[in-house]
């Protein structure tokens, strides 16, 4: 059974170069080990939550999702991958 909580019209996003980091998000050393620069629709922003996640682990960015999806349903739905470890929805 195929999970109809995707939109119907998604698009893929790729990954784009980020710009060196603005004077006032750079970080420390300490905090260098726990903050990820993020960017997206022309804003940059600190993103601790990366740090849960190894870093030489590949990772999947679905978008579009309607509001009503929650963690153990996109779980559910990658379960057939035996490489899933986890997911986390970001809102």
């Amino acid at each position: 059974e195929q999970l109809q909580s995707f939109h119907p019209s998604a698009t893929t996003i790729l990954p784009q170069p980020i710009a060196p980091e603005p004077t006032h998000l750079q970080t420390t050393d300490s905090e260098k080990k726990k903050a990820h620069l993020r960017s997206a629709a022309g804003k940059v922003w600190k993103d601790q939550t990366l740090s849960d996640w190894p870093e030489n682990d590949y990772r999947l960015f679905v978008g579009n999702l309607t509001k009503d999806v929650t963690d153990p349903e996109l779980y559910e739905h990658f379960t057939k991958y035996p490489s899933l470890q986890m997911v986390k929805i970001a809102r």
